[in-house]
C-alpha cells in the first residue's frame, strides 16, 4: 500500500534511501542565471544548478527563468523546501537533494546533467 510520503517522492527519491529524511533547509541565496547556493540546518551546503530544467517551456518552473522572480526564493520556515511565494512554486529539500547529488556525481564522470524537474 502507498503511503501519503511515498506518493510524495519522485521515482529517483524512492530509490535512493539516504534521501527519505533530507536534511532540513537553513539559508538559500540565488546566483545568477538560475543557481540555488542552499546551507543546511547541519551546517552543510549544496549547490543546485535549476537552468535546464527551468529553461524548458513546458516545465512546471517555467516561470523561474524571470531572474527577478528566481532570486525571490526563500527557505520555507520548516526548512523541508525552497519556496517562491509569488510564483506559488516549492521544490522540497528531498528533491533539491538528490538534484545536488545527481549534478555531483555527473560532473565527477564528466557527464552532461540529467534535469528531474524535466
Amino acid at each position: 500500500m502507498m503511503t501519503e510520503e511515498s506518493r510524495a517522492q519522485s521515482p529517483q527519491q524512492a530509490n535512493q534511501p539516504e534521501l527519505l529524511n533530507a536534511p532540513l533547509l537553513a539559508k538559500v541565496r540565488t546566483r545568477a542565471p538560475a543557481t540555488l547556493l542552499i546551507e543546511r540546518r547541519d551546517g552543510g551546503r549544496i549547490v543546485v544548478d535549476l537552468g535546464p530544467s527551468i529553461a524548458t517551456p513546458q516545465s512546471e518552473f517555467a516561470a523561474l527563468q524571470d531572474r527577478k522572480l528566481f532570486a525571490e526564493a526563500k527557505v520555507a520556515k520548516d526548512g523541508t523546501a525552497v519556496i517562491w511565494s509569488r510564483g506559488g512554486m516549492t521544490i522540497s529539500s528531498k528533491l533539491l537533494h538528490s538534484i545536488a547529488a545527481e549534478q555531483f556525481h555527473d560532473r565527477e564522470k564528466g557527464k552532461s546533467v540529467r534535469h528531474p524537474l524535466d
